[in-house]
């Protein structure tokens, strides 16, 4: 009578974790790149029904802390203050239908990344070709928003950099001779924060984009395929 091999399986995946009852062991480079998309999508839900709350209500809760401008000491300042605002409000006004295409979107892909997410997780039967599709759509819908969303805070940054320097200037402006660097000092100050932004949201979006890359090509992967396919994922629970 044949022994039988009781030895290791060569053909399941490195640093394995198993998965329910079912025989099945879960890469755990699945499990993180699983995990990674969720908590990106759920954070994409927050941020977007934030910014829902902020594009209804967003001009009533502004225009209720525009400081009144009026006689007297500080009314130059609070004129300076009201009109940075105005301008504010006007350019959001401008580019709201924009702005609601890019949220409905931004739901949209972020819930597909948390389903997708699930999904794979479970490994459940086609959880990698959502996950998949959700990851494509989320680079599409990055590379998509990354320019309008420079621009617009390209004009916004031009505002601050306008009334910031005359704002500081009217309420606060120091005497002797540092007066006169004194708006070109706050003006420089306003484009290193600039500079800074636009760097941290390129940034930011370049790596959301390779992970969402590199999680297409791992599910591409045969050793990770065939935990979706096969019967034996079917009914797993996590």
């Amino acid at each position: 009578m044949a022994l039988s091999n009781v030895g290791p399986d060569e053909s399941a995946p490195l640093n394995a974790i198993p998965v329910g009852g079912g025989g099945v062991d879960r890469p755990s480079g699945l499990t993180a790149l699983t995990i990674l998309c969720i908590v990106l999508g759920a954070l994409g839900l927050v941020s977007g029904a934030w910014a829902g709350v902020g594009l209804a209500i967003g001009r009533q809760l502004q225009q209720a802390f525009v400081v009144p401008a009026g006689d007297g000491e500080g009314s130059a300042a609070a004129d300076i203050h009201s009109r940075m605002q105005s301008a504010a409000l006007e350019l959001n006004d401008r580019y709201l239908p924009l702005h609601l295409v890019v949220l409905a979107a931004q739901l949209a892909v972020c819930g597909g990344l948390v389903y997708g997410g699930i999904q794979a997780l479970r490994l459940q039967p086609g959880g990698n070709t959502a996950l998949k599709r959700a990851c494509l759509a989320a680079v599409v819908f990055e590379l998509a928003r990354l320019v309008p969303n420079l621009f617009i805070q390209m004009q916004l940054f031009a505002i601050y950099q306008e009334y910031l320097p005359r704002l500081m200037e009217a309420s606060a402006s120091p005497q002797g001779p540092a007066a006169e660097q004194f708006p070109a000092v706050l003006a420089g100050m306003a484009r290193a924060i600039m500079i800074f932004s636009l760097v941290v949201l390129g940034g930011w979006t370049l790596v959301k984009m390779a992970l969402y890359l590199f999680t297409v090509r791992y599910l591409g992967r045969p050793n990770v395929r065939q935990l979706f396919g096969g019967a034996a994922t079917r009914g797993v629970a996590v």
